[in-house]
């Protein structure tokens, strides 16, 4: 049913969901498939495609994927309401709801933002990335998680801390190579040798203590872990082809190791998508993708 490439969007004691970009898969904890919401179009209910997954407070699942709204569903796979809020994602913890907009002015410039809502998805707040960090419009890529209700923001080379709104605090700041792309290089496509020699961010998870951090520099996927209290790098994997596997390794009971990176944060637990695709060993290239949870 699945491929490697697919998204948690929520889990409770009896559900499971997950997502690619045409479908919302509903499992059960023994891997069972209870429903898929499958409802591609432009209709009322429907999405172009799924871009995000989350669950809100009043257990409505919250999907991303209509232009310029957030479609309602209920637990049980019904269109229950369409909130008019251009999210590209959602990030929820307990009653804290952060997301990431994407607004287009009628000069077609664009303008990256943050968005506090409450339970409903009105907007109590709002953060232009544009005005506060990005005024010369260097982003390369944007990267925003909520952890225990303080966002996080993976910016070009810097983890911002979001958890005042209306204030912005640097958290850590990679140390490799070079960093904001110079609007000359990024829209100069004969440049491509130049531009591999900055980073690109691909994605940061918050977790307690650590920071899960994925880019790319020199043709190369980096995998970092770090601790947050001490600015210290606590791990980092460096991906050029298929050896080593993707993330940091993890032994399974029966001695195997595999490649894993943590994807979401879930009342405290660390959770993540097995890809069999991104595993050196060859016999797990056929596999089912799975789900992984690492509790403290």
């Amino acid at each position: 049913m699945l491929d490697d490439f697919i998204g948690i969007g929520a889990i409770d004691d009896n559900d499971i969901w997950v997502y690619n970009f045409e479908k919302l898969y509903d499992f059960a904890h023994n891997g069972k498939c209870k429903r898929v919401i499958a409802k591609r179009g432009n209709g009322p209910g429907e999405y172009v495609n799924l871009l995000g997954v989350a669950q809100l407070p009043n257990r409505q699942l919250a999907l991303i994927g209509a232009p310029q709204s957030v479609l309602c569903y209920s637990p049980a796979g019904k269109w229950e309401s369409t909130k008019k809020v251009p999210l590209f994602s959602i990030s929820v913890v307990k009653n804290d709801i952060v997301g990431r907009a994407i607004t287009f002015e009628e000069t077609g410039k664009e303008d990256n933002s943050i968005l506090w809502m409450d339970e409903n998805l009105n907007v109590t707040d709002s953060l232009s990335i544009q005005s506060h960090l990005d005024p010369d419009e260097q982003l390369t890529d944007l990267s925003l998680h909520n952890n225990f209700g303080k966002p996080t923001l993976l910016m070009n080379d810097t983890i911002f801390n979001l958890a005042e709104k209306g204030k912005i605090t640097p958290l850590i700041k990679l140390q490799l190579g070079k960093y904001k792309i110079p609007k000359e290089v990024r829209k100069d496509w004969d440049r491509a040798d130049e531009m591999k020699l900055y980073i690109l961010p691909i994605g940061l998870l918050i977790w307690e203590d650590y920071a899960f951090v994925e880019y790319g520099y020199d043709n190369k996927t980096y995998f970092d872990i770090w601790n947050i209290n001490d600015m210290s790098l606590c791990f980092r994997n460096i991906m050029s082809g298929p050896e080593p596997p993707a993330g940091f390794p993890m032994r399974l009971p029966d001695g195997k190791e595999i490649g894993i990176w943590p994807t979401k944060v879930i009342d405290g637990k660390l959770l993540g998508v097995v890809m069999p695709s991104l595993q050196s060993d060859p016999s797990y290239q056929d596999a089912n993708p799975s789900i992984f949870i690492i509790t403290r």
